[in-house]
């Protein structure tokens, strides 16, 4: 120990520039490794949020009927109970007319959405505006482009099961940053690509929906459904990506 001790003393009276030199690296490594144990901790911590960051719909479940709503409501809090849920409802419809000017435009079959005012607040980035109000009868820009109508126009929905066709004032245009979420198809084959949006969309408030679609006859149901949105509260989930991945999927 003597000796020791008289080594390092004669070490620093004869070199001591490389011991402070050798001391002053050991403390750099020892630090940036440091360093990188905490980013990696703060990584890990971080991963499922920064990778769930850019999905505004955490699930989504279609409904066999209306009455089943309640159920799939008292389900889903009883997983999540700060889970935010809102139904929207869907109609196929054989076309869109709209007369601008001396022409007539007519689309293809197109899809018409009806919404709680509360949507927009529980999605935010879903629906986004683009010209005029964000409330009332929606365009989705494709569709406004491809009828020739702005703000103000009207448009006649052409409605399945024999009802007559229905006249609609446009009040905004909108874009659908998330459309492929939106028109998701269920019990496709998981072999099977992404089915690509419909390019004819109207957005319009849920009652006017129930309005022009609930006549629909019973034996003619196919074009309507009803989907459950779900947003889940997310602090529960697992820091990493896999776990968090297997308790969804639970």
């Amino acid at each position: 120990m003597g000796l020791f001790i008289s080594w390092i003393a004669g070490l620093v009276r004869r070199r001591p520039t490389r011991l402070v030199g050798a001391t002053i690296g050991v403390g750099l490594a020892l630090a940036l490794l440091a360093c990188l144990g905490s980013f990696v901790d703060s990584s890990v911590k971080t991963m499922t949020a920064r990778t769930i960051s850019g999905l505004p719909i955490d699930w989504q479940i279609l409904l066999n009927s209306r009455a089943d709503e309640r159920a799939v409501r008292a389900a889903v809090h009883e997983t999540d109970p700060k889970a935010e849920m809102e139904t929207i409802e869907y109609a196929d419809v054989p076309g869109l007319v709209a007369k601008t000017g001396e022409t007539v435009q007519t689309t293809g079959r197109a899809a018409v959405l009806g919404i709680e005012a509360a949507y927009k607040k529980t999605f935010p980035t879903e629906i986004a505006p683009m010209a005029g109000s964000d409330k009332g009868v929606l365009a989705a820009q494709q569709t406004a482009a491809n009828l020739h109508v702005s703000v103000g126009d009207m448009v006649t929905i052409q409605r399945p099961g024999g009802l007559p066709p229905a006249d609609v004032r446009i009040d905004g245009i909108i874009s659908l940053p998330d459309a492929g979420s939106i028109f998701q198809k269920f019990g496709a084959a998981p072999t099977t690509g992404p089915q690509a949006p419909p390019d004819n969309v109207l957005v319009l408030p849920v009652d006017l929906w129930h309005r022009l679609f609930s006549e629909q006859t019973p034996d003619q149901p196919d074009p309507l459904r009803s989907e459950m949105h779900v947003r889940t509260s997310r602090r529960n989930l697992p820091t990493a990506p896999e776990a968090a991945y297997a308790w969804e999927l639970r």
